[in-house]
């Protein structure tokens, strides 16, 4: 499967896209580069799930006009689900990403809720419930599908992906 240019479709109309050399692109509606991370570019069979862009740990995320944000993608070797809640900062602001369940995931800021993901066939998530209240909101959004993923594997999955 050819890797190169994998394109997932976040939500309407925001694109997340990987390149060979394991830059993801995240684009908004218009086309204009929202956000850029690096993912472990020797990883093909992880970068060919095109809905799994995310990495574990922290790390920092490139935020063309704003600068940078920190994306925590929880424990980098949990041994339960529920271990790995993370957070997003950007401008100031810290977003908690708390994963209810296997295919559901709640972002929140200040304790209020923001959205409401469920991920279904395929890896692909929806988003269910959408607070936003600006577009720095909506950026994080589309930070945690496509930098952190919605919901969190099983055990025996986690135990693969260590190996």
């Amino acid at each position: 499967m050819r890797t190169d240019g994998a394109k997932v479709h976040v939500y309407p109309g925001w694109t997340a896209k990987v390149s060979r050399e394991g830059v993801v692109v995240l684009t908004d509606t218009s086309g204009e580069v929202r956000a850029r991370w690096s993912h472990s570019p020797n990883s093909d069979a992880q970068i060919a799930q095109a809905s799994r862009f995310h990495r574990t740990g922290r790390y920092e995320v490139e935020v063309p006009g704003i600068g940078s944000a920190v994306v925590d993608n929880g424990r980098s070797k949990p041994r339960r689900r529920h271990h790995f809640d993370g957070f997003i900062e950007l401008v100031g602001r810290r977003y908690e990403v708390v994963h209810l369940s296997r295919r559901r995931t709640e972002l929140r800021r200040d304790a209020s809720l923001v959205a409401r993901f469920r991920s279904g066939r395929g890896g692909r998530a929806h988003l269910l419930e959408d607070r936003a209240r600006d577009e720095t909101d909506r950026l994080v959004m589309g930070l945690v599908l496509a930098a952190v993923g919605v919901g969190r594997p099983g055990w025996l999955e986690m135990q693969l992906e260590g190996l």
